[in-house]
């Protein structure tokens, strides 16, 4: 699977992961889909009403591999979302800061909404939620 570099801006660099053609046994069709992994950077453009294209923002994860990383029972930390009615799978915003010096610049994947992804095993789209945010829907 290769990351193959759209363009450079502000943020960092834009990268589209070329997707991979599946078979799902669920729905029986061949699926193309793009891999993610806990806590990659994704990339939404979207138009702008006054300054063109603009870029969002985001990270992916998961309950269980926000547990794992800080050395919490991923069971427990599944019972516990659960309880409270919380998603196991989420996307959410990354913030924004100015700068008047330079930075690091990290690697996003570009994402759309109605995309197919597979993220730890499952099968997702990509689709738009409230206030600007993302949401993982299972297929």
């Amino acid at each position: 699977m290769a990351d193959i570099l759209k363009k450079q801006n502000g943020i960092g660099d834009l990268y589209v992961r070329e997707p991979k053609k599946e078979w799902n046994k669920e729905t029986e069709t061949v699926m193309e889909v793009v891999e993610l992994w806990a806590n990659d950077k994704l990339a939404l453009e979207y138009e702008s009403r006054n300054h063109g294209t603009l870029t969002r923002t985001y990270t992916i994860n998961s309950v269980v591999s926000y547990a794992l990383q800080y050395n919490e029972c991923p069971i427990a930390a599944v019972e516990r979302a659960k309880g409270f009615g919380h998603e196991l799978v989420f996307i959410f915003g990354n913030g924004a800061c100015i700068h008047n010096g330079p930075r690091s610049t990290a690697k996003h994947i570009y994402v759309e909404i109605g995309m197919t992804v597979k993220f730890q095993g499952h099968y997702y789209t990509i689709e738009k939620a409230p206030n600007d945010n993302l949401k993982l829907k299972e297929i």
